[in-house]
């Protein structure tokens, strides 16, 4: 899990309190929710396919364009219009252009690879372990295998990012994980009643003042992370 850090610090019992309430907001009936969840990633994945086949052809394209504007100027040297020095300084221009929109076509092609085929059985895993989850003491380790990343758009604001296909020991790379792959799943606020009754639950207090009612956005990444 990765946590982003541009606001303050959340302390460690508030987020359990949240994690407690995406949780409880989150219940489900599994074998709807995998198909829930295959269909919106099935969807996401169909439609990043498409991009990704448009973008290779652009980049084909231009590779062939720059490839004959090259073989050009080899036959304007070759006819004496312009000088080997001149065949040299236009070509290395035009190599340095086609190297990166080769990169780039190469880039998109590990993108096409890294999509892969969805493991359900991982999915299925999670969803699982999510089921089994206690409703005022979720397990850390849980969140850890479950929460992608969890940012606070502000002191009272936070976005949750599941990912279900997220192994227990693949590596977390917080700046892969942008808004266009979260799908949003629910949306819900957390009054002072409710932290009252969380803290209460461990035998704590908490004032009427020193609580800002929460607001949090939980959803899951519908694209495949480098």
């Amino acid at each position: 899990m990765s946590i982003s850090c541009q606001i303050k610090a959340i302390s460690e019992w508030k987020l359990d309190l949240i994690a407690a309430k995406v949780f409880e907001h989150l219940t489900f009936d599994k074998g709807k929710t995998v198909k829930e969840v295959y269909r919106i990633l099935n969807r996401c994945r169909a439609e990043e396919k498409t991009v990704r086949i448009s973008r290779k052809a652009m980049l084909e394209k231009s590779i062939a364009k720059q490839r004959e504007r090259l073989d050009k100027y080899i036959d304007l040297c070759a006819d004496g219009i312009i000088t080997k020095q001149e065949l040299m300084e236009r070509r290395k221009g035009l190599d340095n252009q086609i190297a990166d929109l080769q990169s780039q076509y190469e880039s998109v092609e590990q993108e096409d690879e890294r999509s892969g085929a969805l493991d359900m059985k991982l999915i299925s895993q999670k969803l699982d372990e999510w089921q089994r989850a206690s409703k005022n003491d979720v397990d850390r380790e849980l969140i850890n295998s479950c929460v992608a990343q969890i940012t606070p758009l502000t002191n009272e604001e936070f976005r949750w990012a599941l990912d279900f296909q997220m192994s227990e020991v693949q590596a977390r790379n917080a700046a892969a994980y942008t808004m266009d792959g979260f799908v949003e799943m629910a949306r819900f606020s957390i009054s002072f009643e409710e932290a009252k009754a969380f803290k209460a639950s461990r035998n704590q207090g908490i004032r009427k003042n020193e609580w800002q009612d929460l607001t949090v956005v939980v959803g899951i990444w519908s694209k495949t992370q480098k």
